[in-house]
């Protein structure tokens, strides 16, 4: 309904004539079209954070390359919403359209002590690469589901691993 209506077209009345069953039933679950949204919200962030944390295991796995590690969750990304890309838009509209300041700072925090260890270099020097690693995907990854671009997606992937490698040659560089 979101996907055909937009947010202001779905009502809880709504919501419940297409699942047929009575108002009252939406209200027990529901106590407004926020709670349904929220509950989509967390669907899908269900669906989307095994993926990330798994892609931090890796990353703390010396025998796993980094940049394959980060183009394996955009191409696990990229697999989850070319499933039900409108439907998936529509959360992720939801959510926000970008990256928020808080979200990308939590990747940062987790990113920056893997590459620290990983590079040998202090989390101080680490942290600028983090932030710009974790930018970089959160708003890479977003705009492929919004706005795809007219390119093979391999290519793409092979343009941001050339990116990544490039960003990490420079940490390594700097231990």
């Amino acid at each position: 309904m979101l996907v055909e209506n937009g947010r202001q077209g779905v009502t809880t009345n709504s919501v419940a004539e297409r699942a047929g069953v009575s108002i009252g039933s939406v209200y027990q679950y529901f106590p407004d079209k926020q709670a349904i949204f929220a509950t989509l919200q967390e669907r899908h962030l269900n669906q989307v954070m095994p993926l990330v944390q798994h892609t931090f295991e890796r990353l703390a796995d010396p025998a796993v390359d980094v940049v394959d590690a980060l183009l394996g969750l955009m191409r696990a990304m990229s697999d989850l919403h070319t499933d039900l890309p409108a439907h998936l838009r529509v959360i992720s509209d939801e959510q926000q359209a970008h990256a928020s300041p808080d979200e990308i700072e939590r990747f940062t925090d987790a990113a920056t002590p893997i590459l620290a260890a990983r590079f040998g270099c202090t989390q101080d020097r680490a942290r600028a690469t983090a932030w710009l690693a974790s930018m970089s995907m959160a708003h890479v990854g977003r705009a492929l589901v919004h706005h795809p671009p007219a390119v093979d997606r391999e290519d793409l992937l092979a343009a941001i691993a050339c990116m990544l490698r490039g960003l990490l040659a420079k940490l390594a560089a700097s231990t």
